[in-house]
């Protein structure tokens, strides 16, 4: 008896514990004889070391960047919402981006069957446009080359597209300079991201390096 109380003393002191001590040490709800005998333990000799709790990226903030390889199953999302024009359409134009860390492609949801950017990756948050296209297999990205920038902002939390001109429009709506802003982070189980796998797969990012290599192949040739 004296052993159970001086265990339930010392369990019940924060003063001799050096990290978080469990109560409920094999989690069934109760707490029994070995539980304190493993208190007195851990307030004589020391708490075991716990594992950390993972960092949960700040609000607002993407928690990975262009140079990272996002194409895995259970690797996140960033979603942006924005406009496309400041004087024509609505702020609702909805956007994630893939990146193979090398290549990455803008999806712009909703509007027809998929409209997408490709572009090459130089840095963290800076892309070059490439092209863009309506199929998802990236078959028209040759013959729709656009100039310009993609680039990642305010840790992540801002997703500009500046094509130089107008490749196209939406919904009437000359597309001329897209600014979203971060309104959530998917990271989703291995089902999930494979469908959503279907939108931006690797053979499309594939197409968009063959194009990439294609432009500097017909630039080196215009400056022979």
């Amino acid at each position: 008896m004296p052993l159970l109380i001086l265990a339930a003393v010392l369990w019940l002191t924060p003063a001799l514990a050096v990290g978080q001590c469990c109560g409920d040490c094999g989690g069934d709800g109760e707490v029994s004889i070995s539980d304190l005998i493993t208190a007195v333990n851990n307030a004589l000799n020391g708490c075991p070391a716990t594992s950390p709790t993972p960092t949960q990226p700040p609000k607002g903030e993407c928690p990975i960047d262009f140079q990272d390889n996002n194409l895995l199953p259970g690797t996140p999302d960033c979603y942006y919402r924005g406009r496309w024009n400041q004087n024509c359409g609505d702020a609702k134009l909805i956007t994630f981006w893939r990146s193979d860390s090398e290549f990455l492609i803008v999806n712009v949801l909703g509007v027809g069957d998929g409209l997408f950017f490709g572009a090459e990756v130089t840095g963290a948050g800076t892309a070059g446009l490439i092209c863009w296209y309506t199929q998802e297999d990236a078959s028209d990205c040759d013959q729709n080359p656009v100039a310009g920038a993609v680039t990642l902002a305010a840790g992540g939390g801002m997703l500009t597209i500046v094509p130089q001109g107008s490749p196209f429009t939406i919904d009437d709506c000359a597309f001329v300079h897209y600014s979203g802003t971060l309104f959530t982070v998917d990271t989703p189980d291995a089902a999930s991201a494979a469908r959503s796998a279907m939108r931006v797969s690797p053979a499309a990012l594939q197409r968009v390096r063959k194009a990439a290599a294609t432009r500097r192949g017909q630039a080196d040739f215009r400056r022979r």
